[in-house]
């Protein structure tokens, strides 16, 4: 075997492994993500949601000045207003509180807390 051959065999093999080392970094890259994701426990309402519908909706949405909802405890808020349900577990873009809260109203929520509700109702919207 002439010895370009060799130089151009070993460039070969060089380039493959380092193909190699490449994929399999990348693949526990992508393996770490899911982890963190697959970790990240479920949003709930007692322990997460409550809070932010405390501090964004509660002044308008209670017992006294319910604005049509009232969203001051887990039960009040899965039941609704006079014209339903507002939460649909599981189907957050069929839920009327996202629908509402993508459009404009008096105290929406941020683009980040209405993406938390999303995931709280995309997991069933558990109450604990």
């Amino acid at each position: 075997m002439s010895a370009q051959k060799k130089i151009a065999g070993a460039s070969c093999a060089r380039y493959f492994f380092h193909l190699l080392i490449f994929k399999v970094q990348v693949f526990f890259l992508f393996t770490e993500d899911l982890h963190v994701i697959a970790t990240r426990p479920t949003p709930t309402y007692a322990a997460n949601v409550k809070a932010l519908f405390d501090a964004k909706c509660a002044v308008c949405h209670n017992a006294v000045a319910s604005g049509g909802l009232i969203v001051t405890s887990f039960e009040t808020l899965m039941k609704g207003d006079k014209d339903g349900v507002v939460i649909i577990p599981g189907a957050p873009d069929n839920s009327l509180l996202i629908q509402m809260q993508s459009k404009q109203h008096f105290a929406n929520f941020s683009a980040e807390e209405l993406e938390f509700i999303k995931q709280w109702i995309t997991a069933g919207a558990p109450e604990k």
